[in-house]
């Protein structure tokens, strides 16, 4: 996704195994200490854990949270398979002019360029990897009695 490359180790531990040390100390089976070491999560994570009934989840990492929620990005996700199936391609620009505007019409925070009224090049490399099946590039011009002529029966 972007250049961000992660440059911590936090919250690699793995969930089933926090879950096991969790069950371990509740039931008094093991201290914090012995059931940190055993099962390869921080003590201070079990502490916190057990503390806020925060249980299976793994909290949030800090960074930039997404922009969209999934429900919007998979409408826009629709709009753009839709401007295919009508022959209109669409670039990187015009989706990120789109994603730009779905925020602003929608009154969703985001922090894209309000000058040029774009989308960042980040949010669209994000937006890729999130769905691969896109593709985005300059549409080549087709004529509406071709487009009309490339059907199942006339290929066949």
């Amino acid at each position: 996704m972007g250049r961000y490359q992660r440059k911590t180790s936090r919250q690699s531990w793995d969930p089933v195994a926090r879950a096991k040390a969790i069950d371990a100390v509740t039931k008094k089976e093991m201290g914090w200490l012995k059931a940190s070491k055993s099962f390869g999560v921080p003590a201070t994570t079990l502490r916190r854990r057990i503390k806020n009934q925060m249980g299976a989840n793994k909290g949030y990492l800090g960074g930039r949270k997404t922009t969209f929620t999934p429900e919007v990005e998979e409408e826009i996700l629709e709009h753009i398979k839709r401007l295919e199936e009508m022959f209109f391609g669409i670039t990187r620009r015009d989706l990120r002019k789109l994603a730009y505007d779905v925020a602003e019409r929608n009154g969703i925070a985001h922090n894209f360029s309000s000058k040029e009224q774009l989308a960042g090049w980040d949010w669209v490399k994000g937006f890729q990897s999130r769905h691969p099946t896109i593709s985005l590039r300059i549409p080549e011009a087709t004529s509406a009695a071709r487009a009309r002529g490339f059907n199942k029966v006339v290929v066949s």
